[in-house]
């Protein structure tokens, strides 16, 4: 694999790995947010709930609504069937504060895609079976007894949302959960028949439950999309702009620089070369001088016995010429002998000749050796 290859490859690995990072941050970030709206979103509806039945509460207080007639009203829609059994299609039962108050909830939570539960406390009887269901919500019903004016809850796991307000009794609805020695039909009853539960003041009777799951919510959804695809575009301009950047900054500068190398190698190993064979040239030069040195040294050993030959000769030459002055009367004898001493001596004169010539040939050798010898050491140099 190409180091360019390898450098986009990583590189992309990178971006994709920080890309993936954001969009995951991003999402995280996101998601809490959400969550954080849905909850203050949740909450807002059942306080806006609680407003409707204070009002309520208020309008009861204030005898805007004449109960007496509201039962009679009541009796006369039911027919026949017994109040309690039929009482949600009256008009008494839409001016019930805790009613108007959950129908305001139900509404919103309709919009709004959220899951509505109007759970009776565990161990107080539920006046509709389906609300019969506390046990479900004990954890919310355990922080009402702490004090605490609100539940909410994240279960991450199923990615499921809770939030969940209590409902506390008010005095308009002691006429119907408070005290049965108060009953207005001396029954024990309220005006629908059921029995009271002697309940008191503010005492948590049930609660408002609203819940979602937070995977189905559409901005959440919607921003999930985005971020796909937004991440996605970024990514892909990422790869495109650093392989660009890849090829132009990084990848020719180093295929230039690997040029230059290879190109300073190539050099390299011819000047390796050249010194390889300068080494091998002078080698053979000093052998060349080595055996000149030979050669000069026998030609002065030559050169030496000649010498001292011509020493001898000039001696006999001497003593003939002693022995001349001596014996005249032999002069033709001694001439005869001066002229071979003299010859011998002319014989000697070129012999001698020729040696130093020998010598000069062979300085004119080793000198031509020694230049090549320092040429071949600049060159080295």
């Amino acid at each position: 694999m190409k180091l360019g290859t390898r450098i986009l490859l990583g590189a992309t690995a990178a971006v994709v790995v920080s890309t993936l990072a954001g969009i995951a941050t991003v999402s995280i970030l996101s998601s809490r947010n959400r969550v954080t709206a849905i909850q203050e979103e949740m909450s807002s509806i059942i306080e806006q709930s609680e407003s409707v039945a204070a009002t309520m509460d208020r309008m009861h207080e204030a005898r805007a609504f004449n109960d007496a007639d509201l039962v009679k009203r009541a009796l006369d829609q039911v027919g026949q069937r017994p109040l309690k059994e039929a009482y949600s299609g009256t008009d008494l039962y839409t001016t019930i504060p805790i009613v108007a108050a959950w129908k305001s909830v139900a509404k919103a939570a309709e919009k709004d895609g959220y899951e509505f539960f109007t759970p009776s406390r565990p161990g107080v009887q539920a006046r509709n079976p389906k609300n019969d269901n506390g046990a479900e919500f004990a954890d919310a019903f355990a922080a009402f007894d702490r004090g605490e004016k609100e539940y909410f809850h994240h279960d991450t796991a199923r990615q499921e949302l809770t939030l969940a307000r209590p409902v506390r009794l008010k005095a308009s609805c002691l006429g119907c959960h408070g005290n049965p020695a108060k009953s207005a039909s001396g029954d024990g009853r309220d005006i629908l028949g059921f029995t009271m539960e002697n309940m008191k003041l503010d005492e948590v009777k049930g609660a408002f439950v609203l819940r979602t799951k937070i995977t189905h919510d559409p901005v959440v959804r919607a921003t999930a999309t985005w971020m796909s695809i937004v991440g996605g575009g970024v990514l892909a301009f990422s790869v495109l702009l650093f392989q660009l950047f890849n090829r132009k900054y990084i990848v020719r500068p180093l295929s230039l620089s690997v040029e230059e190398i290879e190109g300073a190698s190539h050099q390299t190993s011819l000047a390796a070369e050249q010194i390889r064979s300068s080494a091998v040239t002078l080698a053979e030069g000093a052998s060349e001088q080595a055996a000149s040195l030979e050669e000069t040294s026998a030609s002065l050993e030559e050169l030496t016995s000649m010498v001292r030959r011509n020493a001898d000769t000039v001696e006999g030459v001497r003593r003939l010429a002693s022995e001349t002055r001596g014996a005249s009367e032999s002069g033709s004898q001694s001439t005869h002998h001066l002229s071979e001493a003299l010859r011998t001596i002319a014989a000697s004169s070129e012999e001698m000749l020729s040696a130093v010539n020998r010598i000069k040939s062979s300085s004119s050798g080793v000198a031509k050796i020694i230049k090549k010898i320092d040429e071949i050491a600049f060159q080295t140099n």
